[in-house]
């Protein structure tokens, strides 16, 4: 039964972590997108296999139309990804374009649960993308 206790409060203590949320905005000169405060983990699988950056799907980016454009259908925004020291830089094939929206969504640092979200039962049915719109 102490083992059985030990075990519990174990994976209660591992299911939390300090670090902070996964930032994604533009680079400082607005011709790609910068994703910083990736965990120990993934920086670390990424940097394993860094020649098959572009075909994990890590990163979606589209871009939105105006609210007052009806016309205008969203475009899927393809690019490549680099590592750049701790944090990826997605680069456009096509420049970003000034005033438009882009909505940008990551798995980067997304989990299905932690240790204590199953002794909790808080299991969600799906891993949720981080997702930011980001206007230039």
């Amino acid at each position: 039964m102490r083992y059985l206790v030990v075990c519990a409060l174990f994976a209660l203590s591992c299911g939390k972590t300090n670090s902070k949320p996964v930032y994604l905005g533009f680079s400082a000169d607005s011709s790609g997108i910068v994703i910083k405060n990736i965990d120990r983990n993934g920086l670390y699988q990424l940097q394993r296999d860094t020649q098959a950056l572009d075909s994990m799907a890590l990163i979606d980016v589209v871009e939105t139309p105006a609210a007052d454009d009806s016309l205008t259908m969203e475009k899927t925004v393809t690019g490549r990804l680099h590592l750049r020291g701790d944090s990826l830089l997605f680069l456009p094939d096509t420049p970003f374009t000034r005033g438009k929206t882009y909505l940008v969504q990551t798995f980067v640092n997304s989990r299905f649960a932690a240790g204590g979200d199953v002794l909790r039962g808080k299991l969600q049915p799906r891993v949720k993308p981080v997702a930011v719109t980001l206007r230039r």
